[in-house]
């Protein structure tokens, strides 16, 4: 998992095929990301963030119990 300097801790589905992460950087690069643990890193962006926004990026905070939906 390459995780920049200014990235959140990833939080883990609860099969563990995904993680999820904030990351705080350019307009192109602040907001939510999830990817597979499986397939390596190729992250998608899940929600995006103003960098100048009080509070962002938004940050995860749980994954759903079956893991379909991610609570931002």
């Amino acid at each position: 998992m390459d995780l920049a300097p200014s990235s959140g801790a990833p939080l883990v589905s609860p099969d563990g095929t995904r993680y999820a992460y904030a990351r705080l950087g350019d307009a192109a690069g602040t907001g939510v990301f999830v990817a597979d643990a499986r397939a390596g890193p190729d992250p998608k962006r899940v929600v995006a963030s103003d960098p100048q926004i009080a509070g962002s990026p938004p940050q995860p905070v749980a994954w759903s119990p079956d893991g379909a939906w991610l609570a931002v």
